[in-house]
């Protein structure tokens, strides 16, 4: 099983010196694409259909899906679901259907809290427009998902997947179910075999990291180790 989570992993310390020496933009983007068959990422979700996911009446430049790299991390989402008054929660894995293309932006700049989403927003379209000669006046996760472009930004201190709402459909992502899970129980799911927890287990689902290891060592699961070399990162 192909497997693309740590790719972006080593980027933040791989060449650190030279994205700090060359602080330019067309050395801060890169452009990569994912072929189909590919783990792009985890996603909880109130269903294990993405197309129960709603596009925001009104769009912000941040406004799109956020998948994580890591099963932790899409675990750590869960209780999302049930704050929104939702029965049941879903984590996903995301697999390429098609050709995907990930515009990866690297800036340290990202990481000053003080930086608003629109100034960060801003320095994405400079980018861009200097390094693709792209120009884009809209909102910018929805410009560039109508160009067929996710984005793959430095967040804090490691990086995070942006995919718009145009393309976070079944044409372009096939999405196998690994999780459901309820406030009190919960089981897994991997092709057709099935392994439930114990009632010893439930309480895991307060640990990310713990029910993360269960699940991989139960099921065989594993996160996107294979995204730095597939995408050239290191």
């Amino acid at each position: 099983m192909k497997e693309i989570a740590g790719l972006l992993q080593g980027l933040y310390e791989s060449e650190k010196s030279f994205w700090c020496e060359n602080f330019v933009a067309q050395k801060m983007l890169k452009k990569i694409s994912i072929t189909p068959g590919i783990l792009f990422g985890y996603k909880a979700l109130p269903s294990p259909s993405i197309n129960d996911i709603p596009t925001p009446k009104c769009l912000e430049d941040w406004s799109a899906i956020y998948p994580q790299l890591t099963l932790e991390q899409s675990l750590a989402y869960l209780p999302n679901q049930w704050d929104r008054d939702h029965d049941e929660a879903h984590i996903v894995a995301l697999y390429t259907k098609e050709d995907v293309e990930v515009i990866v932006y690297k800036d340290f700049a990202f990481q000053e809290p003080t930086i608003s989403a629109l100034e960060k927003a801003n320095l994405v379209r400079s980018a861009i427009k200097e390094s693709l000669m792209i120009t884009i006046d809209g909102m910018l996760m929805s410009e560039l998902g109508k160009r067929k472009y996710c984005l793959c930004a430095l967040d804090a201190d490691t990086f995070e997947l942006i995919v718009p709402h145009e393309l976070f459909t079944e044409e372009y992502f096939e999405v196998r179910p690994v999780i459901k899970a309820w406030q009190r129980r919960f089981e897994t799911f991997r092709v057709e075999s099935r392994v439930k927890f114990s009632s010893s287990d439930r309480m895991l689902i307060n640990s990310p990291s713990a029910l993360s290891n269960q699940l991989k060592k139960s099921e065989g699961i594993d996160d996107c180790v294979e995204m730095m070399q597939l995408m050239n990162l290191k």
